[in-house]
């Protein structure tokens, strides 16, 4: 074997290792079709569906939407709760009701998401303008 035969398939291997990852897709959606009040098919978001039988918790303000492999803990929804409160005295902001969706990995947020499968890692999101928390750990109190 001379060398540019060993360039040659060398590049190649290259190149067929830069294809095989621009092929490898980052996530998989997914969307449930469902029929309105006129019995027409409409794309919805997952999340209402997939939590419908998820238990829910309410501490004050806060609205915990909790994953069936999560235990809640009772005693940390009301630190979070009290928490919140001295920050809005602290600070004189008004505290508005907001989801937090309870977790136990970032596989079950990605789901939340609309995923099938992504390749991400998020360990919590929040979303003011929608009032909605995700933690992925587990946690009814993050306060940070």
């Amino acid at each position: 074997m001379v060398l540019t035969d060993i360039k040659l398939k060398l590049f190649s291997l290259q190149n067929l290792q830069i294809q095989i990852t621009k092929n490898i897709p980052e996530y998989i959606t997914k969307l449930y079709a469902v029929r309105d009040s006129n019995g027409a098919f409409k794309l919805e978001n997952c999340i209402n569906y997939d939590t419908r039988n998820w238990e829910k918790y309410q501490y004050g303000f806060i609205n915990y939407v909790v994953h069936p492999d999560c235990t809640f803990n009772k005693k940390e929804a009301i630190k979070a709760n009290d928490f919140c409160k001295i920050i809005s005295k602290r600070f004189k902001l008004k505290i508005l009701p907001f989801k937090y969706y309870l977790l136990p990995n970032n596989d079950a947020l990605g789901k939340l998401y609309n995923f099938e499968y992504w390749m991400s890692y998020v360990g919590g999101q929040a979303y003011p303008d929608i009032g909605e928390i995700f933690t992925t750990y587990s946690n009814e109190n993050y306060p940070h």
